[in-house]
């Protein structure tokens, strides 16, 4: 049997060191590298599509993507450019789950979508307007992708 090994190198201005503080049992702070929002949401959105790929929704992702933006952020569109493909996900199918995550809100029929956000999600995160606004920026920030990605991420296959 043979066994490729494969890493991956990102640029430093995909990360930012965190101070965190702990106080017991001595109080003390460190710095610890974490990944940008920008770049988080980028691989949210790799999350979708490789979820979708496999055959379900990652309705958490659908959450953070909104809790993300909500903050503001912007996807970092090269470390998308980068990222995306480097597991199972593939550019349709992120048109893939942005048409289905769209046909739910044209049709109004939620019950799935809060269903599955109650088991993630405190009562007051999951009234109907909340969870349409959840659905909206995953649509948006995929149908960006797939602005970013271009041609076969627009079609659905």
């Amino acid at each position: 049997m043979k066994v490729k090994v494969l890493s991956r190198r990102y640029g430093h201005a995909y990360y930012e060191m965190k101070p965190v503080e702990v106080r017991y049992p001595v109080a003390t702070a460190v710095g610890v590298r974490v990944k940008r929002l920008n770049c988080i949401l980028a691989d949210k959105v790799c999350s979708l599509a490789g979820a979708w790929r496999r055959g379900f929704v990652r309705w958490c992702d659908v959450f953070d993507i909104h809790r993300i933006r909500e903050r503001g952020v912007r996807m970092h569109r090269g470390y998308l450019a980068e990222e995306f493909g480097s597991y199972v996900e593939r550019p349709e199918d992120l048109a893939g789950v942005a048409a289905f995550l769209r046909s739910i809100l044209e049709q109004g029929d939620l019950a799935v979508v809060e269903r599955e956000l109650a088991l993630l999600l405190h009562r007051s995160l999951l009234s109907r307007s909340l969870v349409e606004t959840y659905l909206r920026s995953a649509i948006e920030v995929l149908e960006e992708a797939i602005e970013v990605l271009g041609g076969e991420a627009g079609r659905v296959g």
